[in-house]
């Protein structure tokens, strides 16, 4: 039994480990293509700075707004990326 949860977990454990792609990595159509491709992924702008980004407010939370977002990608300082889902006060949801 203990050996099959072991292997189970080491199947997961791929999945979580997977990185989201630097913008900087990319260009600027390579990254609006991930975000129109996957409609709401996270990717990092840097080794410590990510969000999640969307192709439409099809992709928010009941109640949330888009708000346009831009990240620096290899080709661009300011890549307009796609939107990202904030409360209609501006803020982004947390406290």
């Amino acid at each position: 039994m203990k050996k099959n949860i072991i292997g189970i977990l080491a199947l997961c454990i791929p999945s979580f480990a997977m990185a989201a792609p630097l913008t900087t990595t990319l260009t600027c159509d390579q990254a609006k293509a991930i975000v129109v491709q996957q409609g709401g992924v996270v990717l990092y702008s840097s080794p410590n700075v990510f969000d999640r980004y969307v192709s439409s407010g099809a992709f928010c939370a009941v109640r949330e707004i888009t708000q346009q977002a831009f990240v620096p990608t290899h080709d661009k300082p300011l890549c307009p990326i796609g939107n990202t889902c904030i409360q209609p006060d501006g803020t982004n949801g947390y406290l």
